[in-house]
């Protein structure tokens, strides 16, 4: 490996702030957080919502799709880095790293299991009170948001590398077939 693979490695170094900057600047999060807002004015603005059952159950929703989530990033992981070859994972490696291709699908899962966090809390908060129960929903939703889109994203990137491998293995023989004609023009 090389020494790019090492350096930035500190918790606030240039590389964090890097990932924090694409992280909230990335439409998933902005659509999460518009999320949160449309769902903290709808819940505060409807008691008939309050006193329903449908927002725990939403909660338990959202609980499920964090769990998915980290299955789907579990998989892309194993996709990315088990099927893409040496070759490809050399030019990866010129381009950014693995490292780097691999820090959308980290911050999906991570995302994904503070969805899971976020909706048990929302789901025993809203026995509390009235008072809590619009943060209670509104912040899981949000998350639920971010990570559903954010794994539409992972599927799209993974989808990409996929594109890219199958372009260079087409190259690749391309090239093979090209050489093996200019050696038998040069024997012949």
């Amino acid at each position: 490996m090389t020494e790019s693979h090492f350096e930035n490695r500190s918790a606030f170094g240039p590389a964090t702030r890097s990932w924090v900057r694409d992280t909230t600047m990335s439409p998933d999060f902005v659509l999460g957080v518009l999320a949160v807002v449309a769902a903290w004015i709808t819940i505060y603005a409807s008691q008939s919502l309050q006193d329903s059952a449908v927002p725990v159950q939403l909660l338990y929703g959202f609980i499920a799709l964090g769990v998915a989530v980290l299955g789907v990033s579990l998989t892309s992981v194993a996709i990315l880095v088990g099927g893409l070859g040496d070759q490809y994972l050399q030019i990866l490696d010129k381009a950014g790293g693995i490292r780097a291709a691999l820090q959308p699908i980290k911050t999906v899962a991570t995302v994904g299991a503070v969805t899971v966090a976020a909706s048990v809390c929302g789901a025993l908060l809203w026995t509390v009170g009235y008072q809590l129960r619009p943060g209670a929903f509104a912040i899981p939703a949000g998350f639920a948001v971010w990570t559903f889109v954010g794994a539409l994203q992972v599927v799209n990137l993974i989808a990409f590398h996929g594109e890219q491998r199958g372009r260079f293995i087409v190259q690749t023989d391309e090239a093979k077939r090209q050489l093996k004609s200019v050696k038998d023009i040069a024997r012949g």
